[in-house]
């Protein structure tokens, strides 16, 4: 036994019993194995197709190395290390569910929870998201009747719930939304009280062509006998005749009235003595 045979032989027995039957699996294990179908396969090779699975690191991936060690009987030497594995791997799954849970991603987180059959779980989550949904339509409610201070407080219900989703991302846009309405809405009741001083006038309509053109009121005079006048293809319109201005007539001075003669008084006469 030379040198390099008798390191390995010493690293073997150092080493768990579980592990140098996997070992001495792989040794026998062709390198050009297909671990799509591993049907009438070893254990060994059921756990190294499920080690290749899990290294990936996808959900999918580990549903599928746990898949081939749930086959595994109790009474196998290998029982006890795929158990452990199965455990590893469902907690990474759940994890990963988690993660998309927090991120707002109820669809996915939903998926991959049902890998591992997990109803609990999908049941919780659908119920917050629920929850989180209506407290944003009363929000929104509240909002369009303006009736700010209560969309405000429908608002900061959100964040007593555990789920960054909601919480945190979901509760400052539903505050930015409220706010932001209720300062458009002021601006344009503004507006519309207070109209701006610099509006622009409305143009004065156009003077017809037919106006007068001179202040001074233009008379006709017209004559018993009829003139001749020329006939032009367009009349002019006649401007309107101001009506004369009739001076009022001179009141007539008071008839004097006759007075009675003035009677002299007759000499008396004297008696003569």
């Amino acid at each position: 036994m030379n040198q390099l045979e008798k390191i390995c032989l010493t690293g073997l027995i150092a080493l768990p019993l579980g592990v140098i039957t996997i070992a001495f699996g792989l040794l026998k294990t062709p390198s050009s194995i297909s671990c799509q179908a591993v049907e009438g396969f070893t254990t060994a090779t059921r756990l190294y197709c499920a080690e290749q699975h899990a290294q990936r690191g996808t959900p999918e991936r580990l549903s599928a190395a746990i898949d081939l060690l749930k086959t595994i009987p109790t009474d196998d030497p290998y029982h006890q290390q795929s158990d452990r594995l199965i455990q590893q791997w469902s907690s990474e799954i759940l994890t990963k569910a988690e993660t998309e849970v927090q991120a707002g991603n109820l669809e996915r987180a939903i998926a991959i929870a049902r890998l591992l059959a997990q109803d609990t779980k999908i049941q919780s989550w659908r119920s917050l998201w629920e929850k989180g949904e209506a407290l944003t339509k009363t929000a929104l409610d509240q909002m369009e009747k303006r009736e700010w201070k209560q969309a405000f407080q429908t608002a900061q219900k959100l964040q007593q719930f555990e789920n960054p989703y909601w919480a945190t991302e979901q509760y400052d846009s539903l505050v930015k939304r409220i706010q932001s309405d209720r300062e458009l809405r002021d601006s344009k009741l503004k507006d519309a009280i207070a109209p701006s001083s610099t509006a622009e006038l409305e143009p004065s309509p156009p003077e017809p062509e037919n106006a007068i053109r001179t202040a001074r009121p233009i008379r006709e005079v017209y004559s018993d006998s009829p003139t001749s006048r020329p006939v032009s293809a367009v009349q002019p319109s006649k401007p309107e005749i101001e009506p004369a201005i009739q001076s009022s007539p001179e009141p007539e001075p008071p008839i004097p009235q006759e007075q009675p003669p003035l009677e002299t008084p007759a000499p008396e006469k004297n008696d003569p003595t």
